[in-house]
């Protein structure tokens, strides 16, 4: 009887040990995002729009222990020399800033009509690993683009869920 337990212990500690391992080591090396900022056009100055969307980014992308953000001074030195951002500038700035991710993209406002477009660059793989395209017919339409775009990467690149709704504190006619 305790050579079986023995051997079950053992068998735990063998196959179950290094997958806890594993587990750990990510959490410790989360992965790293840079957010450049957004190339803007449009006949107005919009140049606000550029720290808004990568605040937006920051706070929707970040996950302790997981995903990471590199600060505003690491954007901003990679970005010393640089005025507009394409892929293969976006993969040689988030490889001296020593992400694994990358995100640029742009907004194009024409009238009352908007257009945001974003990538999100793994380094690590050399290509896009997530693509993202959506328009508005009214310039306030970013942030539900930002919002989407924020959420799609979070599931299809960092495999998490969103988070469950919550109820509304406000009540309802039926509470009245």
């Amino acid at each position: 009887m305790k050579s079986h337990r023995a051997r079950l212990v053992f068998i735990i500690i063998v196959l179950i040990f290094p997958l806890l391992m594993v587990g750990g080591a990510t959490a410790q090396n989360p992965q790293t995002v840079l957010v450049l900022p957004f190339n803007i056009y449009s006949e107005k100055d919009l140049s606000f729009l550029q720290n808004g969307i990568r605040d937006m980014l920051s706070s929707r992308l970040s996950q302790e222990g997981k995903v990471r953000l590199l600060g505003r001074d690491a954007v901003d030195e990679a970005m010393a020399a640089t005025a507009e951002v394409n892929e293969g500038i976006a993969a040689d700035l988030g490889r001296a800033a020593g992400a694994d991710y990358v995100v640029f993209g742009s907004l194009t406002v024409f009238g009352d009509n908007i257009s945001t477009d974003a990538r999100m660059y793994n380094i690590g793989e050399s290509n896009s690993a997530f693509t993202f395209y959506d328009t508005g017919e009214d310039p306030g339409d970013v942030i539900s683009h930002i919002n989407r775009f924020a959420s799609r990467v979070n599931a299809e690149v960092f495999n998490r869920k969103p988070a469950p709704k919550t109820a509304s504190t406000t009540p309802g006619p039926e509470m009245a």
